[in-house]
């Protein structure tokens, strides 16, 4: 599982500076806080996080792809899609 927190604080760490966050900020896109390089960490980052859950976290699969600017809209949206998926994994 992956806390809102948790993403708050991939973020902070990314942005690497003191900024306002909470699970509403737009994380994507022309009103978002990530420029492309830190959409990029933001999303290793997440890779490894799901790795270390024995998981792979596919943000950019042909079916994710059509609805990464939900997905990636804002920490909770982020949240509720990884953990998703990570529940989903252990399914299969």
């Amino acid at each position: 599982m992956l806390l809102i927190s948790d993403i708050l604080t991939i973020i902070q760490r990314i942005k690497n500076e003191d900024i306002k966050i909470n699970e509403e900020t737009i994380l994507y896109g022309s009103d978002g806080i990530l420029d492309s390089l830190n959409f990029v960490e933001l999303c290793i980052a997440l890779e490894d996080k799901a790795e270390e859950l024995n998981f792979i976290f596919r943000w950019n699969s042909k079916e994710n792809i059509n609805r990464i600017d939900n997905i990636f809209k804002n920490p909770r949206n982020l949240a509720i899609e990884f953990n998703n998926q990570f529940k989903n994994s252990k399914i299969d």
